[in-house]
């Protein structure tokens, strides 16, 4: 199974429609890329580790959401320190694909054997025109009262 490392901010900035997002509201832009993510998951059997800089107070320093894992750094490290930890610790580099546009990044995974992409390319290519399903959105089941009545009245008839 492939992996997928990504740097959270670098793809935020990256990424205009995210980056608008992201003037208005830190936490709006950054769950808007971890839906993405999810969504994008969901159609490839991929795993996806995203790196923040910084957690927030109260914030885990990592959690699973939806099977993504989400990682923030802690100072003094900087997600790109906790990146190159990721990378050293992946067994299979050569499929291990890190996105990030830092320079110094992407050198680093080069070097481990890693694949790189530029975080606007990964954005363009598979995430900005893809279909936004979160896990909510697809498992909604929630009946309108007209339907429950429906669905009772059917049920109650068959005893």
């Amino acid at each position: 199974m492939q992996k997928i490392l990504v740097d959270g901010y670098n793809l935020l900035h990256r990424a205009k429609d995210l980056r608008e997002v992201l003037i208005e509201n830190i936490e709006a832009a950054r769950q808007l890329l971890i839906d993405k993510l999810i969504s994008y998951k969901a159609r490839r059997q991929v795993a996806i580790t995203i790196v923040f800089d910084g957690r927030q107070v109260g914030m885990p320093l990592q959690q699973q959401v939806h099977g993504l894992t989400v990682v923030y750094s802690q100072p003094p490290q900087d997600a790109d320190t906790v990146l190159r930890a990721l990378i050293c610790r992946e067994k299979n580099r050569r499929k291990t694909l890190v996105v990030s546009s830092d320079k110094s990044v992407a050198e680093f995974a080069k070097t481990m054997n890693a694949e790189t992409m530029l975080a606007e390319e990964f954005y363009r290519r598979f995430l900005q025109s893809a279909p936004h399903i979160t896990v909510q959105d697809k498992y909604d089941y929630s009946l309108s009262p007209e339907e429950l009545d429906e669905w009772l009245k059917i049920f109650n008839s068959s005893k």
